[in-house]
């Protein structure tokens, strides 16, 4: 392999926010579907019984795989902040030695 790695904290703190931002969409979605299957039984009574038990269900399973998908964004992200952080440190530590390192003229 010839291209040398190059990883910028900067970089990795945008894709955390991106994280962040979808955390956010998902949990706007979340939100925005609670509540159909009372609205079911709201809006269409007894003819809808059949399908009130399958809808609370369905309800509960969105739910829990939303609030997953939420933790699993929030957590990528405090990992992608964490590796920028030690990318960062890294690089000014290895800079501050090759200082060190160099002898004058």
């Amino acid at each position: 392999m010839t291209d040398n790695l190059q990883v910028e904290p900067a970089a990795l703190e945008a894709a955390a926010v991106e994280q962040d931002e979808s955390a956010v969409a998902i949990g706007n979605a979340m939100a925005t579907a609670n509540g159909l299957a009372q609205k079911l039984i709201w809006d269409h009574g007894l003819i809808s019984a059949a399908f009130w038990g399958v809808m609370f269900v369905t309800e509960r399973e969105r739910e829990a795989a939303c609030t997953n998908m939420i933790s699993v964004c929030e957590d990528l992200a405090q990992k992608l902040r964490d590796s920028a952080t030690a990318y960062g440190s890294t690089d000014t530590q290895t800079g501050a030695n090759l200082k060190r390192q160099v002898l004058p003229g």
